[in-house]
């Protein structure tokens, strides 16, 4: 990863391969903010895009409910629905959101509801390390005066304006 930072950091042009094959070709900024595919989207950025299993159906997009086995676990179901527009695609999918994009929020319009695990206080913003309740983990960038204890549960919603859509067959862009 540090060499795709470096590369991020002084590249007009970067060539991102997998397993030999070009995965995609552009200027730093393009290649994160329009991935051409989930190893790109996974690569480029620090920390990683989350992506979660969905379906589509009419524009409309529905996170799959991802439950916690645990009685004590509150609300922490994946309750997500985006309105795509200009979607013909239907079926499954792979929705992908960056750390920055994944915003405090209230339980009643949260998407999502993980755990809070542990804080990188990183001066002006904070790294919040969350377990999702799948027990996958995923981090938001959030402001770095957020005041939540370790263990509570922390509502999330989506900047669907910078939602990321991946075919769950082929894994490229939608």
């Amino acid at each position: 990863m540090a060499d795709a930072a470096k590369a991020m950091a002084s590249a007009d042009k970067i060539v991102v391969l997998n397993g030999g094959q070009i995965a995609q070709v552009g200027a730093p900024m393009s290649l994160y903010e329009t991935p051409a595919n989930l190893f790109v989207a996974g690569f480029i950025g620090s920390p990683n895009m989350k992506t979660f299993n969905a379906s589509a159906t009419g524009g409309n997009v529905s996170i799959e409910s991802v439950s916690s086995n645990s009685a004590d676990a509150g609300t922490s179901d994946v309750k997500a629905a985006i309105t795509v527009v200009n979607s013909a695609h239907e079926g499954p999918l792979k929705l992908g959101v960056r750390p920055e994009h994944l915003q405090a929020t209230t339980i009643e319009t949260a998407a999502i509801c993980p755990r809070f695990e542990l804080v990188e206080q990183l001066c002006e913003y904070a790294l919040a390390h969350l377990s999702m309740p799948d027990e996958t983990m995923t981090t938001a960038k959030l402001n770095r005066s957020s005041n939540i204890a370790i263990g509570e549960v922390l509502p999330l919603r989506f900047d669907s304006a910078n939602a990321h859509l991946f075919s769950a067959a082929d894994g490229k862009r939608i």
